[in-house]
């Protein structure tokens, strides 16, 4: 699991409300007496949990977390399905819990996942409802790496890497890349007061090279990431830009 960011759990909204406002510590719900863990998904598998489960309802909210701060996550087929799914025996941190996804439903019956952030603490960071144009760019700094490393290992995980990648081994990438190894420099992605995204750009290549462009889950396409090309090719002097996409 050592190359997995994140996993997600799809709690009922009450109860982690209930742990936010008494200030407890640990979560955990009460169907993990009965069950013995609590069923979490990765990202891949969380809208199908949501179909499968949850269709409809607006009363859950879908919990981040980051698996550093578990003592104990399993992945294991319980259900007979042949897809393992990770399991997190005793509780779960406040502090592991490192954003909050808004679960709603379109007239179709489509589920859309739409970050809250209100994360371990409570406070919102500005709800869902980013506007592209108040996007800012932002140089990452080394208190930034933890959590540009958990960004960059759901990057990963997004484009399906055969060869996963341990975090230290990432989070010592972005350390080279935050020093400004080979040309690189990197930009946290703001709006609304929030952390959206980063880029990674090399600036010694000509044109220069877009290398990494990541927008956070549950924020996509609301055209956070065309504006920050539009910027980032702005900032480096409006010229021809490489772009790396990932085609499927």
């Amino acid at each position: 699991m050592d190359h997995i960011a994140t996993i997600y759990h799809i709690a009922e909204r009450s109860e982690w409300e209930a742990v936010l406002e008494s200030g407890v510590s640990e979560y955990a719900p009460a169907a993990a007496s009965r069950d013995g863990f609590i069923h979490c998904s990765f990202w891949r598998q969380v809208y199908g949990v949501a179909k499968r489960r949850y269709s409809g309802r607006c009363d859950v909210v879908v919990l981040e977390i980051d698996v550093a701060g578990l003592a104990d996550v399993r992945v294991e087929d319980t259900s007979g399905t042949f897809e393992g799914y990770p399991h997190v025996y005793g509780s779960i941190p406040r502090a592991a819990v490192c954003g909050t996804l808004d679960l709603r439903w379109s007239a179709g019956g489509s589920a859309q996942i739409l970050r809250s952030d209100r994360g371990s603490t409570g406070s919102s960071d500005g709800g869902y409802a980013f506007d592209p144009a108040s996007l800012e760019l932002r140089p990452a700094r080394p208190e930034d790496l933890e959590f540009l490393t958990l960004l960059n290992l759901q990057l990963r995980e997004d484009e399906g890497y055969e060869e996963p990648m341990a975090r230290g081994a990432c989070s010592e990438r972005m350390t080279g890349f935050i020093r400004g190894a080979d040309g690189h420099r990197v930009h946290l992605l703001a709006a609304a007061g929030a952390t959206v995204g980063y880029a990674v750009m090399n600036a010694d290549r000509t044109p220069v090279y877009l290398r990494q462009l990541f927008v956070r889950r549950g924020l996509r396409r609301c055209g956070i990431g065309r504006r920050a090309v539009e910027i980032l090719r702005a900032a480096y002097g409006g010229g021809p830009m490489d772009v790396e996409v990932l085609s499927s």
